[in-house]
């Protein structure tokens, strides 16, 4: 799980929460940028200090651990002489910091408080994730190559090694049960999930998956789901904790890293290499849609998200095709805050495919809902990447919109630009069932302006989409006027 990148920002998002009228499943924006000098290579793993309000990033390519002060947004120190550091904990409990040694084959103990190293403790080769379990006092680290892979559990402070759990390859991402004894372990070398008994100390069984390089895991007891991003192909994979069942499948980033869930707002972050941090909603257990896509750089692939503190984070690569000036790069942190954003959704007794030729029929959109007056067809009426429409509404200005992305039969997404303002609508039709189909529209607003204006005109926005939700369904549903496509 590591970034190769010539050049690195490192990107810190600040989440906020936002008022009930916006809706929880809002994309990012990035609003800052502080400077790392020196690092250059792959970066890793991060992790939280929220006693010293610190992020301590693992610069495998620098061999040091980074360290950022998140009061004062900037670099505060670094950690040398860590031969490839890989996964990071810190316990806020002990004050210390643990760090996995690739290239030594150790697990580093630093102190929380001067960050001076205080011993190290050998592993197999190649340790990579390490987690906690506090109920027992144990720390957890993956570890191993090939037929060698493991789980392997150390003692109060990390001093001791208690025991170690066979795997059949090399563990990459791996989810301990609060409330259970199970391990659920990434194996990509077995394109599967290895389920961890960590009190019998074995492998109870096996979970194969329909897709393969499957690194990041995130687990969501309550609902009893674990949540799978593969890489071959692109897949984010919902698995049943109880009977290993796939129950849902959706289209993910290429080359995924990371992955959390945010419980409060029912959201999920994939971070990928493909250049962009994917969001998710979770409309149930087994539903999910995407939510929006925050544009990192190609490479950034590790991530995290601390839901206590509403702060993400990732490693943000940059200028890889640019010429090189010096030896030595500038790694950056940016940081950032949730858009604001407006959801209306209805349950329409009809299949997708007969909902669409009315949706996306834009220029008689007034034959079945009130919030519009008038579409006009800039350039040409058919939806399309690129096509412009000039739309009148009640209350509001004439608008000209452009269609930015078309996916018939299931959506279709346009945005209106103005000053300090960039405003963005999604319409998404997800089928349910033959007979049934999710409808959800959403209003987006972003920019320097954008959180006034949207706030200054959320329930005139918020009414609209109620508005228009409940007219596609009838319309749909009852034959209404507009329920046929007009040509």
């Amino acid at each position: 799980m590591l970034t190769s990148c010539a050049r690195c920002l490192l990107s810190l998002l600040l989440a906020t929460i936002l008022p009930q009228a916006v809706r929880a499943d809002s994309p990012i924006r990035l609003v800052a940028t502080i400077a790392l000098p020196g690092v250059e290579g792959r970066i890793d793993h991060l992790a939280l200090d929220p006693l010293h309000h610190r992020l301590l990033v693992a610069a495998l390519g620098s061999n040091r651990v980074e360290v950022i002060d998140l009061a004062r947004n900037r670099r505060s120190g670094e950690i040398e002489n860590l031969p490839e550091p890989q996964g990071v904990l810190f316990l806020q409990e002990r004050e210390r910091l643990y760090v996995t040694l690739g290239e030594a084959a150790h697990i580093a103990v630093v102190n929380g408080s001067d960050l001076t190293s205080l011993r190290r403790i050998p592993t197999r080769a190649d340790p990579d994730n390490i987690r906690y379990e506090p109920g027992a006092d144990r720390i957890w680290i993956g570890e191993g190559d090939g037929p060698q892979g493991a789980l392997a559990a150390f003692g109060p402070d990390g001093e001791a090694l208690l025991f170690e759990i066979a795997l059949d390859d090399h563990p990459e991402s791996f989810q301990l049960q609060a409330k259970g004894p199970r391990i659920f372990v990434n194996v990509p070398g077995q394109q599967g999930v290895a389920v961890v008994d960590r009190e019998k100390r074995t492998v109870a069984t096996r979970w194969k998956l329909p897709c393969s390089a499957n690194f990041p895991m995130a687990l969501d007891e309550a609902h009893a789901r674990l949540f799978v991003g593969c890489r071959r192909p692109a897949r984010l994979v919902a698995l049943d904790t109880e009977t290993g069942r796939v129950v849902a499948q959706v289209d993910a980033p290429r080359d995924a890293d990371d992955l959390f869930l945010d419980p409060a707002t029912h959201r999920i972050y994939v971070s990928s290499g493909e250049g962009l941090v994917r969001v998710y909603v979770r409309r149930d257990a087994d539903h999910l849609e995407v939510a929006g896509d925050v544009s990192t750089g190609s490479g950034a692939r590790t991530s995290l998200f601390e839901a206590e503190s509403r702060r993400a984070s990732w490693p943000y690569p940059v200028g890889a095709a640019r010429p090189r000036r010096s030896r030595y790069s500038i790694p950056r942190i940016r940081t950032g805050k949730f858009m604001l954003r407006y959801e209306a959704s209805a349950s329409i007794r009809a299949p997708g495919e007969s909902i669409w030729p009315v949706l996306s029929d834009v220029v008689h959109w007034n034959r079945w809902t009130p919030t519009i007056l008038q579409v006009e067809a800039l350039d040409g009426e058919e939806i399309a990447p690129g096509r412009r429409f000039r739309v009148h509404q009640p209350r509001l200005r004439p608008t000209i919109w452009r269609v930015t992305s078309a996916l018939p039969p299931t959506r279709f997404m346009w945005e209106a630009r103005a000053i300090g303002t960039r405003m963005t609508a999604d319409h998404v039709l997800a089928r349910t069932a033959p007979e049934e189909t999710h409808l959800t529209l959403a209003f987006s607003f972003a920019g320097v302006l954008g959180g006034l204006v949207g706030r200054m005109t959320g329930r005139l926005v918020q009414s609209y989409l109620d508005t228009e939700a409940a007219s596609l369904r009838r319309c749909s549903e009852d034959g209404a006027p507009g329920s046929s496509p007009a040509r």
